[in-house]
């Protein structure tokens, strides 16, 4: 993979400048290795948020229809 097109890719989805410049160390350096395990970690950290803003939501919801219930009733 070409180094700015990782880069971009990286700032697409937001990642902080210490995770990006260890990931692109790692493509410099020819570690794939490396740099599948810490893009593995970045995808968990990504996907952490995800499911928090997931939750967030639903609470959300909940008090969205339980309101419109009352109001219904």
């Amino acid at each position: 993979m070409d180094k700015e097109c990782l880069k971009q890719m990286l700032i697409d989805m937001g990642c902080d400048d210490e995770v990006m410049e260890k990931i692109l160390n790692r493509l410099n350096s020819g570690n794939v290795k490396e740099l599948l395990n810490l893009l593995k970690k970045e995808r968990c950290h990504v996907m952490d948020e995800y499911h928090e803003s997931v939750r967030k939501v639903d609470c959300m919801d909940f008090m969205i229809r339980k309101i419109e219930k009352e109001i219904n009733q």
